[in-house]
Formats: C-alpha cells, structure tokens, sequence
C-alpha cells in the first residue's frame, strides 16, 4: 500500500507492516526526506542479489565476513526517465574464493534475482567485484 504524506511524500507499506519513506528530491519539488522512486528501485535491486549472493555463498561453504553492494544507474535523459543502464560492484571482505563469487553472481543475475529479472528487460545490468582478504 502506498499512502500520501504531504506534498511529494508518502509512506509504503508492505502486508507485514514494514514501511519505507518515498519523497521526491528537492529539486524535483519534494523535501527530499526519503528514497526517491528510482533510488529505491536500485536498493531493490541491489538487495535482491545481495541476498542471493550471502545464500549461495554459504551453501558453497565461503566464509563470508561483510558484504556491500554498491549501485549506480544511468537514466534515460527524456520522459519516461528509466534506468538504461545499472552497474552493481560487490564488495566481498572474508575468504572467499573467486570462483565461488564469481559464479554466485552469474547465478544471482541468471536465476534467481526476480527483482534484477523484472529490469533486465529495460535495463543493462553490469557488474564487477572486489575481494577484501584480512592481512
């Protein structure tokens, strides 16, 4: 569910009872005092695979310490404004083996990714790694 605030904010509820702020930038007339639309569609994205690559990694026996997902996207410059482009770089920190990341991202982006799947069709999905080793 999806409920007004004031001006460009609103309140999105899921049936759970999560809620999430969406206002639109201050540019863009809002306040700015949450997750644009677009912003939250990137989190969403990113929080998809992210959670792909913890299970998957952990079914491969990795030992995983922390995990980030860093996401940026390129807009289409005309109405409607969706994402052309989206690069998402993993940053892995703990023994991991690259393979093992490797073909955990191949099979997020592939298989299992339902959220990365409903923008492919839209959107170019690219993506790199980086692997922290503790010295």
């Amino acid at each position: 569910m999806v409920r007004w605030v004031e001006g460009l904010k609103f309140v999105v509820e899921d049936d759970a009872g999560h809620a999430i702020v969406v206002d639109a930038s201050r540019d863009a007339g809002g306040e700015g005092r949450g997750f644009t639309p677009g912003r939250l569609l990137l989190g969403s994205v990113a929080a998809c695979s992210a959670m792909d690559i913890v299970a998957i990694l952990g079914r491969k026996r990795q030992r995983l310490d922390r995990l980030r997902v860093e996401i940026s996207g390129e807009q289409n410059e005309d109405y409607p404004r969706y994402y052309k482009r989206m690069h998402m770089k993993y940053v892995v920190e703990g023994d991991v083996a690259e393979e093992a990341l490797r073909e955990a991202i191949g099979l997020s982006m592939e298989r299992y990714c339902s959220v990365g799947a409903t923008v492919a069709g839209r959107a170019q999905i690219t993506t790199s790694y980086e692997i922290v080793r503790k010295q």
